[in-house]
């Protein structure tokens, strides 16, 4: 059980990065508009505000329940002490009429090992900080980032991954995808700072989106000080056209059933392999089902 307290809004934004890796300021859209209704209900004294501080002790190994967001501002403090490992997963599905921000700083130390599974699919505003410091040697990273907005509904998620000691890895990934005239953005950076002498941080981003006024925003940023590592990024992001359409409708597949058939494909490969991958179904099957599909 984790166990949450309540702060002020204040006190949160004081550790929220205003930088990108290469130094350029970060622009959130959500934040603003998050934090002005926090601050709104910090005046109601509503309980909107919550911090959790997580330590994973010395060889322990800890898998969580699903943390699942609420409505408003969450921030989450982990430390991984040495050969420790855990799981992760962190799921937002909040109704269209809610705004979210939750911010995840995350330490490991020498061989500690950390599975991070995220899922963005509710809220009409969401934004998730991912900011993880990989401190100590051999270090183990594994981040697996999937979404899927539909209607007006914007995303921001932004992963950042510092690499300090030696022989670190991690592997960043994002998946998802956009309907209707929803707008998301995934912002994943990579640092290996001067002494990560022989880390390895990969970064991956692929996005499909379903109709031609939904956008994404894809930037991979990398950082490297140092020398004898490898690093590398890419970004894929593919819309559904009339070609692919006129396909399907030359096998019988009307267009709606195809865009679904598609949509469903696409993001059964982004879940398969998270450990609540059950519960990840049933929302995405929630929102196609939900869908008047079509393209403009």
């Amino acid at each position: 059980m984790i166990h949450w307290t309540t702060t002020t809004c204040e006190q949160i934004k004081a550790h929220i990065p205003t930088q990108d890796p290469t130094g350029k300021q970060l622009r959130m859209k959500g934040y603003e508009r998050a934090t002005a209704s926090l601050r709104a209900a910090e005046k109601r004294a509503d309980k909107n505000i919550r911090t959790a501080t997580i330590t994973v002790a010395e060889g322990q190994t800890l898998e969580l329940p699903t943390l699942e967001a609420t409505p408003g501002l969450t921030a989450v403090s982990i430390v991984q002490k040495k050969n420790s490992k855990l799981i992760l997963p962190y799921l937002q599905n909040l109704a269209s009429t809610e705004n979210g921000f939750a911010i995840f700083q995350i330490e490991l130390e020498e061989g500690a090992e950390l599975e991070c599974y995220t899922g963005t699919f509710g809220a009409a505003q969401s934004t998730l900080i991912l900011e993880t410091t990989l401190t100590g040697a051999e270090a183990r990273l594994k981040q697996h980032n999937i979404f899927f907005g539909n209607e007006t509904q914007n995303f921001e998620i932004f992963s950042t991954t510092y690499m300090r000691g030696i022989n670190g890895r991690a592997q960043i990934t994002a998946q998802g995808a956009l309907h209707g005239t929803a707008h998301g953005r995934f912002d994943g950076g990579i640092v290996i700072e001067q002494t990560g002498h022989g880390c390895d941080g990969q970064l991956e981003e692929e996005a499909l989106l379903l109709s031609s006024e939904c956008k994404i925003d894809a930037i991979p940023r990398l950082k490297i000080d140092t020398n004898d590592v490898t690093a590398g990024h890419s970004a894929a992001i593919t819309r559904v056209d009339d070609e692919q359409l006129f396909y399907a409708a030359s096998r019988g597949i009307p267009e709606e059933e195809a865009i679904h058939m598609i949509a469903e494909g696409f993001m059964q490969d982004a879940y398969a392999n998270m450990p609540f991958a059950s519960t990840i179904k049933k929302t995405v099957e929630a929102k196609l089902d939900a869908l008047k599909l079509h393209t403009k």
